[in-house]
């Protein structure tokens, strides 16, 4: 992976100064710096990124987590063996996530005694607890706060709502799943998720 960012800096480094040679523009430049640096930053963020989150692919086992519930309680994934469990993050602010839970809730109650597991990882900022706590008494799910839960290995959140869905056997079924253009409604968690309860 190094070296393959390497190679990938190198040469859009040197796609750059040949375009600003052409217009004859030395390679400090103001119009090439700022693409230069664009790179930089972007090889070094990737770089820091946790080695899990490259490895992250589905029909391989899941990465650990721990998520601390609002009740206080810890779920880990030896709790969970033999369920389905979907991992939900979402926020308070963010208005896709307030209109797929609902639907979730609705699919919760008619599938949890299949043994569907549902864990809505709130990304709110503490000053917004409050409310993410109120809002969650609506629903029958269990919640957590990220900050007091470690998904870690499932590499940086940088768009909700998004879930994960990890088979009986641990396996990860779903990666970064968005539900499509559609969300997650009723329909998209029957057509993907009910075939997984069906195994034993």
């Amino acid at each position: 992976m190094v070296g393959l960012l390497r190679f990938w800096f190198a040469s859009g480094l040197h796609r750059h100064r040949s375009n600003a040679a052409s217009m004859g523009i030395g390679h400090r430049g103001e119009c090439n710096r700022p693409r230069v640096r664009a790179r930089i930053w972007l090889c070094l963020w990737l770089l820091l990124l946790p080695v899990s989150a490259w490895s992250l692919e589905v029909g391989q086992m899941s990465p650990p987590y721990q998520a601390r519930l609002l009740d206080g309680q810890t779920v880990t994934p030896a709790q969970t063996r033999g369920k389905v469990v979907l991992i939900h993050f979402w926020a308070t602010w963010c208005v896709p996530c307030r209109t797929e839970m609902p639907a979730l809730e609705r699919y919760y109650q008619k599938h949890r005694a299949q043994g569907l597991e549902i864990l809505m990882v709130s990304m709110d900022d503490e000053g917004d607890l409050p409310k993410m706590r109120q809002m969650m008494e609506k629903y029958s799910y269990p919640g957590a706060w990220y900050r007091q839960s470690d998904f870690k290995q499932f590499g940086r959140i940088w768009r909700i709502p998004i879930s994960f869905v990890i088979d009986r056997t641990g396996v990860l079924r779903q990666d970064s799943w968005d539900g499509g253009e559609a969300g997650l409604d009723e329909g998209t968690l029957e057509q993907i998720v009910t075939p997984l309860l069906a195994g034993s």
